[in-house]
C-alpha cells in the first residue's frame, strides 16, 4: 500500500535472458520522511565512467552463511568493472550483459540472493550517488567469488528525470488548485535534492 505507482522502463523484457533496462521507478503513496537512515541520493551524470568507481552495496539478502535473509541490512564495498572483465572470467556473463550494464565485485566480496534491486552507491564530489542497481548473478544463492551484474543508471538518467518531472509536474499542477502559488513553490523545493 505504500507504493502508488511502478513505472518499468519500456525496453525491459522480463522473458529475455539479457538483463538490459532492468530498472523501474517506484512512486511512493506518501512523501518519505528523511532521517539518519533515510536520505535522498543523487543520480549520476550521463557521462559518468562507472568503471573507475568503487561502490557500496547495501541489502537484506542472504549472507554467505545464512539460510534466510538478513534481519538487518549488510553492506559490502566493491569495485566496478567493464563487462568484458566479467565476460573473460565466465562466458555466461556475455549472455546477460548489455551496453547499459556493468559488473562489480572482487574475490571474497559480493551481493547475494535477495539483494537484487539494491543500489551501487558511491561518493562523487562528497555527495552520495546511486550509480547502479543489482541486477543478476550467475548463481542462485551466494558466491562471494563471483561478479554481479548491475544496471548502469547513468545510461538511464534522462529517462528517470523525464518520468520524475512528469510526476512532479502533475503534483504541482494539482497543488495549484488547492493552494496559493507561494505554498506550491515552497513544496516544490522539497522535491529536489542538491546534487
Amino acid at each position: 500500500e505504500s507504493i502508488k505507482k511502478i513505472t518499468v522502463h519500456p525496453d525491459w523484457k522480463p522473458k529475455e535472458i539479457r538483463y538490459d533496462a532492468d530498472i523501474a521507478i517506484l512512486e511512493l503513496q506518501n512523501e518519505a520522511t528523511f532521517n539518519d537512515l533515510v536520505q535522498p541520493v543523487c543520480l549520476p551524470s550521463t557521462d559518468l565512467n562507472v568503471f573507475t568507481l568503487t561502490g557500496r552495496v547495501v541489502g537484506w539478502g542472504k549472507s554467505e552463511t545464512a539460510e534466510k535473509n538478513e534481519m538487518k541490512p549488510k553492506q559490502v564495498e566493491i569495485p566496478a568493472h567493464a563487462n568484458d572483465v566479467c565476460f573473460f572470467t565466465d562466458f555466461r556473463f556475455a549472455r546477460f550483459g548489455s551496453l547499459r550494464t556493468f559488473c562489480a565485485g572482487e574475490r571474497g566480496k559480493s551481493p547475494c540472493k535477495g539483494d537484487s534491486g539494491g543500489g551501487f552507491f558511491t561518493q562523487i564530489d562528497s555527495k552520495w550517488t546511486m550509480a547502479g542497481i543489482v541486477s543478476a548473478a550467475l548463481v542462485q544463492e551466494c558466491d562471494l567469488n563471483d561478479f554481479v551484474l548491475f544496471t548502469n543508471i547513468a545510461k538511464f538518467t534522462p529517462w528517470i528525470e523525464a518520468e520524475v518531472n512528469k510526476s512532479h509536474s502533475n503534483k504541482i499542477d494539482a497543488a495549484f488548485d488547492a493552494l496559493d502559488q507561494e505554498e506550491v513553490e515552497d513544496n516544490s523545493r522539497l522535491l529536489s535534492v542538491d546534487c
